[in-house]
């Protein structure tokens, strides 16, 4: 959603393209469409992947490598789309007590979240966007399914989304 928004905002959907056809990895396709919400149009992001070319998992350390083998990736890009996967890498670490690099993503390691969170941060790039805010985060209430079911119902918002929320500012949904 973040992609296709910045896609709206003016960001060059040819420059994003681009910028992640320097990333070493293949069977991706992304698909832009416009759609309307309620009486408000948009732009829809579709990432689609070849799933015979995609593994299930990942370590950070395997999608870092990724990233730096990048080689037209502008540096802010590439700084911030590492910043990105390495807070999620930290965050987990410490849930189920690994080093970073040893955490294996599941479907945060796809190549269709590897596509989107590159191109949000190319997308940000070609924006000229030297930083981004938000409001408060609006946390949620129940349980969820963790992935794969490897972990079974977990609280939501799930730890890992608590731990990445330590000191930001969030709100009920009540």
């Amino acid at each position: 959603m973040a992609l296709a928004s910045l896609i709206d905002a003016g960001a060059d959907i040819g420059e994003v393209v681009a910028g992640l056809e320097g990333l070493p990895v293949t069977g991706w396709h992304i698909e832009v469409a416009k759609t309307t919400r309620a009486g408000v149009a948009a732009s829809q992001l579709q990432v689609d992947v070849d799933p015979e070319s995609d593994l299930a998992e990942r370590t950070w350390g395997t999608i870092r490598a990724i990233i730096d083998q990048a080689p037209g990736l502008p540096e802010r890009a590439r700084t911030r789309a590492q910043a990105v996967f390495g807070r999620l890498a930290a965050a987990e670490g410490r849930l189920h007590g690994l080093p970073p690099d040893e955490v294996h993503f599941h479907e945060v390691g796809g190549l269709d979240a590897i596509v989107d969170v590159v191109g949000t941060c190319l997308a940000l790039e070609s924006l000229g966007v030297g930083s981004v805010r938000s409001s408060p985060v609006a946390l949620g209430i129940g349980t969820v399914r963790g992935p794969h079911g490897s972990h079974g119902l977990l609280p939501n918002p799930a730890p890992a989304v608590v731990a990445l929320l330590t000191g930001a500012p969030v709100r009920g949904t009540a």
